[in-house]
């Protein structure tokens, strides 16, 4: 069976998960993380 990727697969795929992670600590210094991750809200907003 051929594999095939979701448009939401290739729209994360352009975003560098190293690259996210350190501007979210660099902007985001002294405020709590909430009960989802930074990369979790990222996503859920992105599928919305």
């Amino acid at each position: 069976m051929a594999h095939h990727s979701t448009v939401l697969g290739q729209l994360l795929r352009m975003v560098s998960r190293h690259e996210f992670d350190q501007d979210a600590r660099r902007h985001h210094k002294g405020m709590r993380l909430r009960s989802m991750s930074r990369w979790s809200q990222f996503v859920a907003m992105a599928m919305a």
